[in-house]
């Protein structure tokens, strides 16, 4: 099958759709590779039971053809393997997203960056990112970076370095690839601070903090977070939390 799949012409044809309904996965998945290169329209018969196949490889690369004909069908298929609990699913996805547009699948996988937590599928998507320079999606992946947890934030700071490297490299920016992701990442983490501190107001705001432990907890990170140098839109919610919690400590000393 591998030859016929690798080496195989139109005189083959009917051979590799014999093999389209293989029950042995690898086999269809090489014939789907094979009619693929041939003639692809010849697949369109086999697209149904493909794409409900219970093979990762395959239904992955159901969806890379059905694109051709489908793309946003195609494309509501990808997130559907983004999403799935199964890890080879994921995995077999993203593979085969390398194949689709990049600015249709872009939203698709950083959705699936904030979402996944398993550091080698986090590289995996990182790839798709890092090979489509986008400074848009740079500043996005900071973003995610910024609110990630401690184990996960470092791959992304990763590929996001790794983004900035591509940027440079093709002229998108003037400023060195440090540099720039650093900047991004110092924004970041500034919209990140002021949309805790959003969500913390208006938790006070709206008496949802009741325990005395999570109120304490609130105390100090407000008086933390308390600078005459934070930008107003910043400042403001911390104040507003004080004077709710802790009026004594905006009081003059």
């Amino acid at each position: 099958v591998g030859f016929y799949s690798r080496y195989g012409d139109s005189h083959d044809v009917a051979l590799l759709e014999s093999w389209c309904s293989h029950p042995n996965p690898a086999v269809t998945i090489l014939a789907i590779e094979g009619l693929s290169r041939i003639q692809p329209d010849r697949l369109r018969n086999f697209l149904y039971p493909l794409l409900t196949s219970e093979s990762a490889g395959i239904r992955s690369r159901a969806i890379r053809l059905l694109y051709r004909w489908h793309p946003e069908e195609a494309l509501l298929q990808l997130v559907s393997m983004l999403e799935s609990d199964i890890i080879d699913e994921r995995r077999a996805a993203l593979a085969h997203a390398f194949f689709l547009p990049f600015m249709r699948i872009k939203q698709a996988l950083l959705r699936f960056i904030i979402r996944e937590s398993e550091p080698a599928l986090l590289v995996q998507a990182g790839q798709l990112l890092i090979i489509n320079p986008d400074n848009e999606v740079a500043k996005s992946v900071a973003l995610i970076a910024a609110e990630a947890t401690a184990d996960k934030a470092p791959v992304l700071k990763s590929i996001l370095a790794k983004q900035c490297e591509f940027l440079a490299r093709i002229k998108l920016i003037e400023e060195t690839p440090e540099e720039h992701s650093s900047r991004l990442l110092d924004e970041a983490a500034a919209i990140a601070c002021q949309k805790q501190l959003a969500s913390l107001s208006s938790a006070v705001r709206n008496g949802q903090i009741q325990s005395e432990t999570d109120l304490t907890q609130a105390i100090i990170l407000l008086k933390q977070k308390f600078s005459l140098n934070l930008p107003t839109a910043s400042l403001q919610p911390v104040v507003e939390s004080l004077a709710e919690l802790d009026p004594a400590f905006l009081q003059p000393h």
